[in-house]
């Protein structure tokens, strides 16, 4: 899982000054609020994934931790505004991603263009699926075909669904998402080429949404 240490989706990321709304302006409401921790058990590093939509332009938001404190402050650089945000953590150890986002609920206040106080929250977890156990490819192999062949690995009953992402090289390949009771995945044709480093990973997400993965290097034939 190679991060870079800040990654935004349509945003820019500025500190502002936060004003508590007057009590008597009316609260618009985020949508899709999610906080969810990403963790590669190959590598031992986690990331946590930060989103939330909105049906009125933002001109800024900010996430507080629990204890109140601000962790991420953001705003746009144009009057059109965002319609939500999708933000990802400094790539780190496990233990450390847990220590800087600790368990329970965080509260996004914001803004929108016309100066609308807008609020939400979004609650994250520790709590995660034990790693995937790929079955083919193995890790190392050299004779993997370019096509015609399947990742396999052994189903978790109880995840709600699995992430498949298949990398060659400096390219991305493919990413998909699988519905719960999958055990497997097609590789099409046309995605890898021969005698090629290439790796594939393999996720499981948990009720929670947390997505506990596990990475396979290889070499197409």
């Amino acid at each position: 899982m190679k991060r870079s240490a800040l990654t935004l989706s349509v945003l820019s990321l500025a500190a502002f000054g936060w004003q508590q709304p007057q009590h008597d302006q009316a609260y618009l409401l985020l949508k899709e609020e999610r906080m969810v921790l990403e963790y590669t058990h190959s590598t031992e590093e986690a990331v946590v994934l930060i989103e939330a939509e909105s049906e009125t332009p933002l001109a800024r938001v900010e996430l507080r931790s629990p204890d109140g404190s601000v962790l991420y402050s953001l705003r746009t650089g144009s009057g059109r505004g965002m319609q939500g945000f999708d933000l990802e953590s400094s790539e780190n150890e496990l233990t450390g991603v847990l220590s800087a986002f600790a368990e329970g609920e965080y509260s996004l206040r914001g803004r929108t263009i016309d100066g609308q106080p807008i609020v939400g929250s979004a609650t994250i977890s520790h709590d995660m699926l034990r790693p995937p156990v790929v079955t083919y490819p193995y890790d190392g192999a050299t004779d993997v075909p370019t096509s015609g062949w399947m990742v396999t690995w052994i189903e978790e009953p109880d995840a709600i669904g699995y992430q498949v992402i298949l990398e060659q090289g400096e390219t991305d390949g493919i990413r998909a998402n699988l519905p719960p009771g999958n055990n497997s995945f097609e590789v099409p044709q046309g995605i890898l080429e021969s005698g090629t480093e290439s790796h594939v990973e393999v996720g499981v997400i948990a009720p929670n949404g947390n997505t506990t993965l596990v990475e396979i290097e290889f070499t197409t034939q």
